[in-house]
């Protein structure tokens, strides 16, 4: 699919269940690619779709920019973004939301995102500054927090989406550290304890409790990729328990 958003044409490849009935409100689930990818090829990687037809599912294509010399395919991560901010994706966000509440019947209080890498970046983004959109974000292998606000309980970001960050122990590129860093921004912006309780997965993975929004934390065994032993059914599981809340 192609849209105009900030005047420029946005491209985002669209499934639509066998079983999407224009009279009944369905889900929406977003998948962030991550750097020199596209949407296409993150519906293929993230393999959500397997695991029922239950949402609408949208994976954005980012642009190819000229980053301070650097030029490469990429989200721009807000306005704390630094060297890889600015706020035309999620304008483009926005825009997506519009398209999809115009020409489809969507379930306006499940909105969902999901991304790894860079898209992991952007998913965090997303839940902080369009969080009022979004019920649910799951970020994966992100590259720390440095593109949120330091405060948590800003009133820059907008709801307070329930949260699954995921991060591996021993990532190539992104040290444990950084993973923790977004961990905590939603330990902060959703008010959790730090009690919790294992959840049934084979890695350290929890859930938190006191939370005003459900907080999950995985760390995980492998490297700079989502869990493949059970990313794709757990995410579907954990979205999917929102709707009809």
């Amino acid at each position: 699919m192609t849209i105009t958003s900030g005047g420029k044409a946005r491209k985002f490849f669209l499934t639509i269940p066998s079983n999407y009935n224009p009279k009944v409100p369905m889900p929406v689930v977003f998948g962030f690619h991550g750097r020199d990818y596209d949407g296409i090829r993150m519906r293929d990687y993230l393999d959500l779709e397997k695991f029922g037809e239950w949402a609408l599912f949208v994976y954005p294509d980012a642009l190819s920019r000229n980053w301070q010399g650097d030029t490469f395919i990429g989200w721009q991560n807000g306005p704390l973004g630094g060297k890889f901010g600015g706020g035309e994706d999620l304008i483009f966000v926005d825009d997506m939301i519009a398209y999809m509440k115009k020409r489809f019947c969507t379930d306006t209080k499940n909105y969902f995102a999901t991304g790894q890498s860079w898209g992991g970046d952007f998913s965090n983004v997303v839940g902080c500054y369009k969080g009022s959109s979004f019920r649910a974000i799951l970020p994966v292998a992100a590259n720390g927090a440095y593109y949120l606000p330091k405060d948590a309980k800003s009133g820059d970001c907008t709801g307070n989406p329930a949260a699954w960050p995921m991060h591996s122990k021993t990532d190539e590129y992104f040290p444990v550290k950084l993973g923790e860093e977004y961990r905590d921004f939603w330990l902060k912006r959703n008010s959790c304890s730090q009690e919790t309780t294992k959840l049934p997965i084979n890695d350290d993975c929890f859930e938190y409790k006191g939370c005003a929004q459900s907080t999950r934390w995985c760390l995980y065994t492998g490297n700079h990729q989502v869990p493949r032993s059970y990313y794709s059914s757990e995410a579907v599981k954990f979205f999917r328990g929102f709707v009809g809340k």
